[in-house]
């Protein structure tokens, strides 16, 4: 009798087969047997089977119309012989001590599964390592684990996927008689409601396989195949323990699908799946999700997100044009081709990125840019705009007025950018589309009096106020700050209003107009230091506006223009209106504000510790490594 029985699923085109048929009769255990289900109208398939299992007795053949992958593992199921089982299928790869491996640690710990990394190829036919346990939710050293290590998280500690693990026959057995038949469910039904019910899974941190691809799964599929593994998980008789899990599950499932799956928004098919998503997401049982039972920050606003907006909201959100703005002059229009470069790469496309120049600067035009930026004007990736001289008020003015029913982000001429940022912005905006989201911000101070503190007094570069809309939060464009369109009052868009209160303060006027029309900011992300490019900081803004307060001069003056325009203490009236976001006033609320941005600190630096601390480890193994070897 074999010890391992594999169950190989063929639905997939032949020319995968035969590298997976090689890798299985290579392995270095070789006490099992394999029962080929194929499709008995893949003829070319069948063949190849057939010719196996003529010269290699431990290979059978199982032929069937119209086989599914979860048709496929319940039929193979009945005719195993093993006290183990692997499920695979066509295009998987294994290293030669897969099964050795697995075996191992699955019968030295007495477990129900074992399961190692593994690689996905992609369609160049690279793999793409991925790690099968979250590690760093378990506790330290572990090298197995169940439901009670980790009940809020583990549905989601090992990846749900079949074809790195080996099982224990009989455990599959048990629970596919106490489920109604499991082994006929889907892949991430099976691999998570078994997840939950073992008593033990031990696990190899190495990659021993890849696998060709992830099976293709409708929305319907996937609908259908969560709501069918959340009914199994509440069956448990533990269910109770890992309610957290059991709720996460849905919100880690569905955002991910709309993320990979969802293509064409506007189709009858992602309208019904979003939809019910959000009918899911705004159900009571949902009401407990945060992003600590998530353990992910970004899921966490994401879930939010699509529980805020209904499909309607969502689509009229997500069918506006993305549009970078920024503005040079002639003492940086050589290196500006280099900040274009990093907006190129970022993981989140812009539609359009425009550069305004002043026409007075450049009185040639074209003739007077360098040959690269001409250059990518004329591949249509760079719209080069011409305009009058606004000095840095030349990256908004115009785009606001021209791109109306737009987002804008607006970018420096200075500065690279991680290739998240405009990501970043465009997540945070789809939460907050009413409030204006920036990479970099200040708090504003007020003093008990209800007067705003000299600018050099408020909160630089907080944290503080991170995904909280805050009136008093002050955007600084140079990180990227991103606008929605009709936020604003078209009083503010007055060159002459502008060049006299503030020529060389565009972050203060624009923080006007958010103050005038009632909208908040919003912190993206925590603080990251600026990455200048080399050669930009000998002529500043910064050096003149706050080094020598005129930061301060040019707020009194708008202040004073917006008193004209609007009424006495129009800034400070809206600027202090809690319903359009959190005010921080009083020394106690600051207090506990500055606070909290010494507690970050103090966690970034242990997180670096950490990271540092594992490095030095990390190296002291590769030295002893490097000693055995040569000795």
């Amino acid at each position: 009798m074999p010890l391992i029985s594999i169950i190989l699923t063929v639905l997939q085109e032949a020319s995968l087969l035969s590298e997976t048929l090689c890798a299985i009769q290579m392995q270095s255990f070789a006490d099992y047997e394999v029962l080929c289900v194929v499709d008995a109208r893949n003829a070319e398939a069948v063949k190849i089977l057939n010719q196996t299992a003529q010269m290699d007795n431990r290979f059978a053949v199982i032929q069937q119309k119209e086989l599914t992958f979860s048709s496929a593992r319940g039929m193979g199921f009945t005719q195993t012989k093993g006290e183990y089982l692997l499920f695979s299928g066509s295009g998987d790869v294994f290293a030669p001590d897969f099964l050795e491996q697995l075996y191992g640690t699955l019968t030295q710990n007495d477990a129900d599964i074992a399961l190692c990394n593994y690689g996905v190829r992609n369609r160049a036919g690279k793999p793409i390592s991925q790690q099968a346990v979250h590690t760093n939710w378990l506790p330290s050293g572990v090298t197995s684990f169940c439901y009670h290590d980790c009940p809020d998280y583990i549905l989601r500690v090992a990846e749900p996927v079949l074809w790195n693990r080996l099982f224990k026959k009989k455990f599959l057995s048990r629970l596919n008689e106490t489920t109604e038949g499991i082994l006929s469910v889907d892949q991430r039904c099976l691999s998570t409601v078994s997840a939950a019910a073992a008593q033990k899974i031990s696990f190899i941190q190495k990659d021993l396989m890849q696998t060709g691809a992830y099976p293709r799964e409708t929305l319907a599929d996937v609908e259908a195949s969560v709501f069918k593994t959340v009914g199994i998980l509440r069956e448990l008789p533990y269910s109770r323990q890992i309610e957290n899990a059991i709720t996460s599950f849905p919100v880690n499932h569905f955002i991910l699908t709309l993320a990979r799956e969802v293509k064409d928004f506007s189709s009858a098919e992602a309208k019904r799946f979003y939809q019910m998503v959000h009918d899911t997401f705004n159900q009571e049982d949902y009401a407990a999700v945060t992003a600590t039972t998530l353990r992910n920050p970004h899921r966490y606003r994401e879930f939010l997100t699509v529980k805020k907006h209904d499909y309607e909201t969502m689509y009229r959100l997500i069918r506006r044009r993305l549009i970078i703005s920024l503005t040079t002059y002639p003492k940086r229009i050589h290196v500006v081709v280099q900040v274009l470069e990093t907006l190129f790469a970022q993981t989140r496309k812009a539609d359009q990125i425009i550069l305004w120049l002043a026409e007075e600067q450049f009185p040639e035009k074209e003739k007077d840019l360098p040959d690269e930026l001409v250059k990518l004007a004329e591949e249509e990736r760079l719209s080069i705009r011409w305009c009058n001289d606004l000095k840095a008020h030349k990256k908004y003015f115009y785009a606001f007025q021209e791109f109306a029913e737009n987002i804008i982000v607006t970018v420096d001429d200075d500065l690279q950018y991680s290739p998240n940022t405009l990501e970043t912005l465009y997540r945070s905006y789809l939460l907050y589309p009413d409030a204006v989201s920036t990479m970099r911000g200040h708090l504003m101070l007020i003093s008990p009096e209800n007067e705003i503190f000299p600018y050099h007094m408020w909160i630089q570069e907080t944290d503080a106020c991170l995904h909280m809309p805050s009136m008093q939060l002050f955007a600084t464009g140079g990180a990227g700050t991103l606008y929605p369109p009709h936020l604003f009052r078209k009083e503010f868009l007055d060159e002459e209003a502008i060049m006299h209160c503030c020529p060389l303060a565009d972050d203060l006027w624009l923080k006007a107009m958010q103050v005038a029309s009632g909208v908040p900011v919003v912190l993206t992300s925590q603080f990251e230091p600026l990455r200048y490019l080399p050669g930009t900081q000998e002529e500043t803004l910064y050096q003149l506006n706050g080094r020598q307060n005129q930061n301060d001069v040019q707020l009194a003056a708008i202040m004073k223009w917006m008193d004209d325009k609007f009424g006495n203490n129009t800034f400070l009236r809206n600027l202090t209106n809690s319903d359009r976001g959190e005010i921080i006033l009083g020394l106690e609320r600051v207090s506990r504000h500055i606070d909290l941005e010494r507690q970050q600190g103090r966690k970034k630096s242990a997180s670096l510790e950490s990271q540092l601390h594992q490095a030095g480890k990390h190296l002291t193994l590769l030295e002893s490594e490097k000693k055995q070897r040569l000795h």
